[in-house]
């Protein structure tokens, strides 16, 4: 018990420390007025569709709502926690499909390779109608 706690005490450190920490240059700060909100919502958002590969479920993503909100709906479990795009704890793999990143999580490295999202407030890309997930 006492280790698990101080394993926890570790990662909550670290946690708080990349908090106050300036920002990496590798890592990008969200556009003026796009900032991660809850539901992933921002003016401009657009509807797409999500495909889950491992449940062949496809499922409809309204303009305004987070993938994490629309699968949620449709009976799909996705380890999240903070809804903001600050935690990683929703990262997702991406099969394919082009995204427009919200979080303040992937490095612009990492955004580039284009494998992986916070489902939590990432969305498809403006022209992309269909991100495929391995979910």
């Amino acid at each position: 018990m006492r280790e698990t706690s101080e394993v926890l005490s570790s990662l909550w450190s670290r946690v708080s420390t990349r908090r106050q920490s300036p920002r990496s240059s590798t890592r990008p700060s969200a556009p003026a007025g796009t900032q991660p909100s809850p539901g992933g919502a921002r003016s401009g958002a657009r509807s797409f569709e999500v495909e889950l590969r491992n449940s062949g479920v496809v499922v409809q993503v309204p303009a305004g709502t987070s993938i994490l909100d629309a699968i949620t709906r449709h009976g799909v479990l996705a380890p999240s926690h903070c809804r903001r795009g600050v935690c990683g704890t929703c990262q997702t793999t991406v099969l394919t499909g082009e995204i427009d990143h919200r979080d303040l999580v992937l490095t612009t490295e990492q955004r580039a390779r284009g494998n992986a999202m916070m489902i939590c407030v990432s969305r498809a890309a403006p022209g992309c109608d269909r991100i495929v997930l391995d979910l």
